[in-house]
């Protein structure tokens, strides 16, 4: 096993650069610890980005929810209106509307 040892002003860093034993790489200090203050840190940080996901995608699903059912109402409210004008110009000239429905039968 090659250790190499890199000194700098503030602290020093022991790298392994090939143990069978153990396999361990270039690049991954020796004894490199967590401190549990950092573990706290990581866990409460993952856990607001879970949380903000959930209420994303919550919301998203209530929007497009909302939108939806206001494209439903909109399409009903356009059928009532055409049958109304329908309804309408039948009162006003009935010969208009049985002559255009006359003109697309398909048996003609």
């Amino acid at each position: 096993m090659r250790v190499y040892t890199r000194k700098t002003p503030s602290f020093t860093i022991t790298y392994n650069i090939y143990n069978a034993k153990t396999k361990n790489t270039i690049g991954i200090p020796q004894g490199a610890t967590m401190s549990r203050s950092r573990l706290i840190f990581i866990v409460f940080y993952f856990t607001a980005v879970l949380i903000t996901v959930v209420h994303l995608r919550t919301a998203s699903n209530k929007i497009f929810y909302r939108y939806r059912s206001g494209y439903i109402a909109q399409s009903k409210l356009k059928q009532q209106l055409w049958k109304r004008q329908l309804q309408l110009q039948m009162l006003k000239n009935p010969d208009a509307i049985s002559e255009h429905t006359n003109d697309n039968r398909p048996g003609k």
